[in-house]
């Protein structure tokens, strides 16, 4: 292990302060390397509602609070989630699966009312992520009228996500 005992020793001999410099150096050049694009940043400032999937226009976006409100009989279902999280990427898929091809099958199946699946990009829209609750991502969120008094803001969906098909039975069962 000569290599380890040759960095013990330049370790010893090295002061705090150069070791404080190298880092703030390295920081400062990790940065620039970003700036020019040699790097690809870990967390993009993506512009709102840009995320691929995201802009589907069959899953609405909700840029208002209000819209979180549901009608007498309907059932809003809404997926909270932040653009740059690996879980929300992974949730995306199923959920706008479940807006484009299966909510008109939920909705058969009701007898009164209807549902609606919804998104709320909590870096667009803080406050609205604030409003709710919300402190991690993806957060699936039931909103009812019948509940409103219980839960009034809306009962947080805490069933599997991982398999479409049981989300989607999973949400078919809540809102009848």
């Amino acid at each position: 292990m000569p290599f380890v005992d040759t960095f013990k020793k330049f370790c010893k001999k090295i002061k705090a302060s150069h070791v404080i410099a190298l880092v703030v150096i390295a920081v400062v050049l990790y940065f620039i390397l970003i700036a020019n694009n040699v790097v690809e940043n870990p967390l993009p400032n993506t512009p709102a509602n840009t995320l691929e999937g995201f802009e589907d226009g069959s899953c609405p976006q909700v840029t208002n609070a209000t819209e979180l409100s549901p009608a007498n009989d309907e059932i809003i279902i809404v997926m909270f989630y932040a653009d740059w999280c690996g879980y929300c990427k992974k949730l995306k898929p199923k959920f706008l699966e479940i807006c484009n091809t299966r909510l008109t099958t939920i909705n058969a199946e009701r007898t009164d009312g209807k549902v609606s699946l919804k998104l709320v990009d909590c870096v667009a829209q803080e406050a609205i992520g604030k409003k709710y609750g919300i402190t991690g991502y993806p957060t699936l969120k039931i909103f009812k009228k019948s509940n409103a008094a219980e839960h009034p803001l809306g009962k947080t969906y805490t069933g599997n996500t991982e398999d479409v098909d049981v989300l989607t039975n999973n949400l078919t069962r809540i809102s009848l």
